[in-house]
């Protein structure tokens, strides 16, 4: 976990059997500790789970998206071709960017989830870009896994961690407009999940 801004995204399918549940144990074997000593709790009065889109991280719900996620824990949503082509788009609330008290968020990874789709279409985001406390923790370079199509995954070994009660920002750059139509049923559907662990005090929200 370092301070990098441009952050190596290595492609899942480069990767040799376990490689991604080490990543993922590494992250949890650091953040834990860190979250123990702040909250002055013993680890095992902490709870570690997966990152959900809208309870952790209100993903989707920013005003320029124009299909919100809402309350519902998914990762879909569209973007308003005409306001976000070829700029960073904020993909969190706008109304909810400081993480909740006694809540710590590890990011290690991202998922291209349209290739499950009954026919595929083109990933409207190139990059990824986190910043945290104000300042930007990483960008993400999405192209990398899309020569995998068949596993269309990456991990880093530098984990984004949002601490409590600290403000963050996570935003996209859409490389690609709609087909030329207008209106919502013209506009841009994205599929991307983030990979992440939470890790929180026993009983903060019912066990997963």
């Amino acid at each position: 976990m370092n301070n990098a801004v441009n952050t190596l995204l290595i492609p899942v399918a480069e990767l040799a059997p376990g490689a991604v549940a080490k990543i993922r144990n590494d992250v949890i074997n650091a953040l834990v500790p860190m979250v123990s000593r702040e909250l002055n709790k013993p680890p095992e009065k902490l709870v570690v789970r997966d990152i959900r889109s809208y309870d952790d991280l209100y993903w989707g719900t920013d005003a320029t998206l124009t299909t919100a996620v809402l309350t519902g824990n998914i990762w879909s949503f569209e973007i308003d071709d005409d306001a976000s082509y070829g700029t960073f788009n904020l993909l969190n609330s706008a109304a909810h960017q400081t993480m909740a008290d006694n809540r710590f968020v590890a990011i290690y990874g991202v998922y291209d989830r349209r290739m499950a789709l009954a026919t595929p279409i083109m990933q409207a985001l190139s990059e990824l870009k986190f910043t945290v406390g104000g300042n930007d923790r990483a960008i993400w370079d999405l192209q990398s896994m899309q020569a995998y199509p068949s596993k269309m995954a990456a991990v880093t070994t530098s984990a984004v961690v949002i601490p409590q009660n600290t403000d963050y920002q996570i935003y996209a750059l859409q490389n690609i407009s709609d087909d030329g139509g207008g209106g919502a049923a013209q506009d841009t559907q994205c599929y991307i999940m983030l990979q992440g662990v939470i890790v929180e005090p026993m009983g903060k929200v019912l066990s997963p």
